[in-house]
């Protein structure tokens, strides 16, 4: 069921329209005339949004009514997994909402789960676009909101960019970045003033971006001075929801679509995603002009650039069977098997950038915070990691397998503090899952946060222990049960390469630094606030001293 041409306006919009409506009606008919049409049509809308809100009701999902115009999205706004986790007490694990005009479907019952985003992946093998430009630019090019063949063939054609084998290649420079970290964080052990995690991380995690990524060095732990790639990088992430800009668009989301289509600029954000086009394609064209560049670049986007030249050949090892599926393999017997164009590969550059910077940063400051107020795990830690390294300064590749306890640490921290605490997908077939009719442009939400909290999954699920995912416990467990990075076909492809970089860092932090509470710090679990990710509801900062 797609959404109602009124649920596709913005506020704005409708008020233009109801203001042009209403001046032609008392301009062109008598004044009780013209009243008398205006309280009938504000009768009709009335009936037919309210209508439209007993979408799920109508079909024997129970579930919130929410706002005539808005549905649920008002209250969600407030807070995603508080609303969620009212509504399944109230309705149990599976109910219907409605989003800003499109019927969602919210479930935390995990055999359901497992059926949208694997056995009935067909039906359901995209993510909901809300963009309405429709432009054949950068964002529009990016993996995440791809739908259908475009989606597979990229997917298909960059999988063996992320295999364990390519990351590898990178574990080199994530150790100098990590290096660079310890040095930073030197000068907080000897003034013993507090750690700001989120911002001492963020340093970190754009520096991996900028040299594993892009061969560059954007020196980020110098506090003076910003390169232009850094300062743009920076402004990407820095958007005030109430800038003239923001408010134009989401408030005229058509007309904004319109002038983007019209003119070939966005509105929002313009300038950045010209730097990036620019700057991208001049390192691309060194690139390709250069034929030693193969084997002189390792970083992601020479792997990436690869791509463009024809299908390569990567054995898909049980390791990385995970973001490798049937269902992106079906592109490779295609009638149209098509490389990746230029605009395509930069902008899975760009979105490797807004996704592995925020979200890494925020995980690993997560556990630089645990660790501080819990010593015991901390110490356990540190034994594994000196045994693991046996006198060398950084772990290699055969090593991560090794670090049992340090992937059991990073895992319950994902639990507990998911960056994304909902995903979803759209629906492109109707069908039917468990009794429950779905309509195509129907939208089947995922509640991350309150599964990873779901007594029934892990009992006491605000206490933190990661021997929750010792190898025994991890098996008798319902593989939908942890979702940090999704699940199916559609999972996180930048996974692994978020794996490699924190267990370097975190080796690299645990064996140089000894993490203790700052005053003033709540205890855990840390209170957080959930909008569109999940960040703590207060600045975490800790104190270190240098072992």
């Amino acid at each position: 069921m797609r959404e109602s041409l009124l649920h596709q306006m913005g506020p704005g919009e409708l008020l233009v329209l109801a203001g042009t409506y209403a001046y032609l009606l008392f301009t062109f008919l008598p004044t009780m005339i013209a009243f008398s049409t205006i309280i009938v049509s504000l009768g009709a809308i009335y009936y037919h949004l309210n209508d439209y809100n007993e979408y799920w009701h109508k079909k024997g999902v129970p579930g919130p009514k929410g706002n005539i115009l808005f549905g649920s999205m008002l209250e969600m706004l407030k807070s995603i997994n508080e609303f969620d986790e009212r509504n399944v007490k109230k309705y149990g694990k599976t109910f219907g909402t409605i989003i800003n005009g499109v019927p969602d479907l919210l479930s935390q019952d995990l055999d359901f789960i497992k059926q949208i985003v694997i056995k009935n992946f067909d039906s359901f093998p995209d993510r909901p676009n809300i963009s309405k430009s429709k432009l054949e630019d950068i964002r529009e090019s990016f993996l995440t909101i791809k739908q259908g063949d475009d989606w597979r063939r990229i997917r298909h054609r960059i999988t063996p960019a992320f295999t364990s084998g390519k990351m590898k290649k990178l574990l080199p420079a994530m150790n100098y970045c990590s290096n660079e970290l310890v040095k930073y964080l030197d000068q907080y052990a000897k003034s013993g003033n507090d750690v700001p995690l989120k911002d001492a991380l963020s340093k970190l995690t754009m520096n991996v971006i900028g040299r594993t990524v892009f061969a560059a060095d954007l020196n980020t732990f110098n506090d003076k001075e910003d390169s232009p790639f850094l300062y743009y990088a920076k402004k990407m992430f820095d958007i005030k929801l109430f800038s003239p800009t923001v408010l134009f668009v989401i408030s005229f989301p058509n007309i904004s679509g319109w002038f983007a289509r019209l003119t070939g600029r966005v509105l929002m954000q313009n300038d950045i995603f010209q730097y990036f086009t620019t700057s991208l394609n001049e390192i691309m064209d060194q690139r390709l002009k250069d034929p030693d560049a193969p084997q002189k670049y390792n970083d992601a986007f020479q792997l990436l650039l690869n791509s463009l030249d024809g299908e390569e050949r990567v054995t898909i090892t049980s390791e990385d069977a995970d973001i490798m599926s049937e269902a992106v393999s079906q592109v490779a017997n295609s009638r149209e098997k098509k490389t990746l164009s230029r605009l395509e590969v930069m902008a899975q550059l760009i979105i490797f950038l807004a996704a592995g910077y925020e979200t890494t940063a925020s995980t690993l400051h997560f556990v630089c915070y645990i660790l501080s107020r819990r010593p015991d795990i901390q110490e356990r830690l540190r034994r594994e990691v000196l045994e693991v390294l046996d006198g060398r300064e950084h772990i290699e590749y055969e090593d991560m397998a090794k670090l049992q306890y340090l992937n059991q640490v990073i895992s319950e921290t994902l639990r507990m503090y998911p960056p994304a605490v909902r995903i979803n997908r759209l629906c492109q077939k109707d069908t039917e899952i468990n009794g429950i009719p779905l309509e195509k442009g129907n939208s089947v939400s995922f509640d991350v946060y309150n599964i990873h909290h779901d007594p029934e999954n892990y009992p006491e699920p605000y206490e933190f222990d990661p021997d929750r995912f010792s190898p025994e416990n991890k098996a008798d467990r319902h593989p939908m049960a942890h979702i940090p990075f999704g699940a199916g076909p559609r999972i996180c492809l930048g996974m692994r390469f978020a794996e490699f970089e924190m267990r370097v860092t975190l080796v690299d932090l645990v064996k140089n630094f000894k993490f203790l509470p700052s005053e003033g710090m709540p205890g855990l679990p840390v209170p957080v606030v959930t909008k569109a990710l999940l960040n703590p509801a207060v600045e975490l900062k800790c104190r270190i001293k240098k072992i």
